[in-house]
C-alpha cells in the first residue's frame, strides 16, 4: 500500500489524513494531486476497515432518507393544509 507523507515545517513527515487538512498549501503541489492523496488514504482507510466502513454509509443513507421523508410528509401536510383552507 503507497502512503502519503507530507512534510512538515519541522522537516519531520507525518501521515494521514489530518495531515492533508492541517497542512499549508505547497505552490509546487496541485490540487489534483492532493485530491489523489486524499483519495489513498480514503481507500487505504476502508480496505483496512471494511464493516466501520459500510456501517458509516449505512447509517448516512438512513439519515438522508429519513430527512427526506421528514421534508416529504411535511409537504404533503401543508399542501393538505391550504386545500383544506381553499375550499
Amino acid at each position: 500500500m503507497p502512503r502519503v507523507f507530507l512534510p512538515q515545517r519541522s522537516g519531520v513527515s507525518r501521515v494521514g489524513l489530518a495531515v492533508l487538512w492541517e497542512s499549508e498549501p505547497v505552490q509546487t503541489e496541485s490540487f489534483w494531486k492532493r485530491a489523489a492523496a486524499l483519495l489513498t488514504i480514503l481507500f487505504n482507510r476502508l480496505r483496512a476497515a471494511p464493516l466501520a466502513a459500510l456501517a458509516a454509509v449505512v447509517s448516512l443513507t438512513a439519515v438522508i432518507m429519513l430527512s427526506y421523508l421528514v421534508i416529504v410528509i411535511g409537504l404533503n401536510v401543508r399542501r393538505g393544509l391550504m386545500q383544506g383552507t381553499e375550499q
